[in-house]
């Protein structure tokens, strides 16, 4: 009778362990800040992740490891290495695609591509395509034939105003 006992206690602790730690991890996007960099970003099932940065101007002024002003980094897995270290990634919203410049990178199980303001896509027009999102209802990324789907729960609350006015 007693091991039936402690059978039940450990089953419950486990239940409820599982439980605490699934309502810890939020789905969908996510933001916050960290080391002089404000953040927000979404993984997909599918092996992407997208993360829209914006370093704080003083924090890059201090440290010059934190990259200073708007950036996005998109990470895709299973996707063949990089023909060339500059390519087109295209977001693809609401069925229209908006072709992004951006610099590959092959790290291990991934390519991971960056955008960094030049001035064919300026800070202004990734504003507009990131606020853009806060209605849509599809979004996926696009490149070297390989496309991903990418989840948009929650990307109203973490593409905030004050995120997309990064300097």
């Amino acid at each position: 009778m007693l091991r039936i006992g402690r059978a039940v206690v450990l089953a419950a602790f486990l239940a409820v362990s599982a439980s605490a730690q699934a309502q810890e991890r939020r789905e969908g996007w996510n933001s916050g800040y960290q080391m002089g960099t404000s953040y927000a970003g979404v993984a997909s099932n599918g092996g992407a992740r997208v993360t829209f940065y914006c370093g704080d101007a003083r924090a890059a002024a201090a440290n010059p490891a934190i990259r200073r002003g708007p950036s996005l980094e998109i990470s895709l897995s299973k996707v063949s290495k990089p023909r060339a270290a500059a390519a087109n990634l295209r977001f693809v919203v609401d069925g229209k695609a908006t072709a992004i410049p951006v610099t590959a990178e092959s790290v291990p199980d991934a390519v991971n591509f960056h955008w960094k303001p030049p001035a064919r896509f300026d800070e202004t027009r990734m504003a507009r395509l990131l606020a853009g999102l806060h209605k849509a209802a599809t979004l996926s990324v696009k490149v070297y034939g390989a496309q991903r789907d990418i989840p948009l729960t929650g990307v109203a609350d973490a593409l905030s105003d004050e995120l997309l006015r990064c300097d």
